[in-house]
């Protein structure tokens, strides 16, 4: 027990000193260009602030997974030699994602916290106060940032201002019409769906590639029934990974708060934002996840798990290998259509819309 306990505590500390440099990395790049605003005596937009990502809401999606696996990680093991560096990224990186004026991140934490006493009750007390504590500072040096030192130097800050505090949180950003839309989707296509990634193809959603809500996408792309499938095996697998915890608190809690903290806080994100179509965050997800799935699968007993013949797990591996191929081929020939207005590589679309050459309106693509 405590070779493995070791052996996973190692894993779970090298994914936090790998997620604390990316973070590093951007906090570095964006505090640069907050600093050349002030020097130059630009606007401070924090769109100019937050680089490296194409719209400054998606890098808050980066942080949903990352920053509370840090924070976690950080609380659980208080003799890190690191620690007071990895708090200090958390703390930074709070600044930013407040002046992105991203409200899915709020409602991630807000959310872990209550998975966190769910699944490990031990350690909730800790990572409330983590939260709490770095939340606060990062609230601070947000006031610090945008409201003090353009005032104290006489710097226009009233486009930093529309992105966070002069925004109406309590408007849906068009999320409501857009999930009207998508239950029409799933009303008019329950079995079947209208197809995976169908909902960015240009005339089915107006303006949107996707209906920012993960089970309404699921559904409208998939059909009610597989949609069914995958969240009650969820449900499932979340009280499979409880139950596995409680076997043995003392030693697996400590492992399971970073997986849990960062799950829970990306998932419940996802009900009111894209994070999971968005490639950065599904490469975090199959990280974070896969870690989880094998402490899982370490803490379950062997006569637990199904077993099938290899034959057919080599069959099922053709399914996602012919998905991969297919995708591979559409990648190629759209990149080779120069008649394409938006064209861009290596992505498929520039604005995550599928271009259609015939145009539709949004309501009748799939009825036509």
């Amino acid at each position: 027990m405590t070779t493995n306990y070791d052996d996973n505590h190692l894993t779970i500390r090298l994914l936090a000193l790998t997620f604390a440099l990316a973070q590093a990395l951007y906090i570095i790049r964006s505090f640069l260009n907050y600093s050349f605003i002030i020097v130059s005596q630009d606007k401070l937009d924090v769109w100019n602030v937050i680089d490296g990502f194409s719209n400054i809401r998606f890098y808050a999606q980066f942080l949903s997974w990352t920053l509370p696996f840090i924070l976690a990680y950080a609380y659980i093991d208080t003799k890190e030699k690191y620690r007071k560096l990895l708090l200090s990224i958390v703390i930074a990186s709070w600044i930013l994602v407040l002046m992105s004026g991203t409200r899915a991140f709020i409602l991630g934490i807000l959310f872990s916290i209550i998975a966190v006493a769910w699944f490990t009750p031990r350690l909730w007390i800790s990572y409330t106060k983590g939260v709490l504590f770095t939340g606060l500072i990062g609230l601070l040096g947000y006031f610090l940032l945008i409201y003090l030192l353009p005032a104290l130097i006489g710097l226009d800050n009233s486009a930093a201002l529309d992105s966070t505090t002069n925004r109406d949180f309590m408007n849906s950003s068009g999320r409501i019409v857009i999930w009207q839309d998508t239950l029409t989707i799933i009303i008019n296509h329950p079995l079947m769906g209208i197809g995976p990634m169908m909902t960015a193809m240009e005339g089915v959603l107006d303006k949107v590639a996707h209906p920012h809500n993960f089970p309404l996408q699921l559904a409208a792309e998939w059909g009610i029934p597989f949609a069914t499938v995958i969240f009650l095996s969820l449900f499932c697998a979340n009280f499979q990974w409880r139950n596995a915890i409680k076997k043995s608190p003392e030693h697996r809690e400590s492992l399971a708060l970073p997986i849990t903290a960062a799950t829970s806080s990306a998932m419940s994100a996802s009900l009111v934002d894209g994070i999971i179509v968005m490639p950065v965050s599904l490469l975090y997800m199959a990280v974070i996840v896969g870690i989880g799935f094998s402490l899982w699968r370490q803490w379950s007993q062997s006569n637990d798990w199904v077993k099938i013949p290899k034959t057919v797990a080599y069959f099922l591996i053709i399914i996602p290998l012919s998905l991969s191929l297919i995708t591979i081929m559409q990648w190629q020939k759209l990149s080779n259509d120069h008649s394409l207005s938006n064209r861009l590589e290596p992505r498929f679309w520039v604005d995550g819309k599928i271009r259609n050459n015939n145009k539709t309106s949004s309501n009748n693509f799939f009825d036509e």
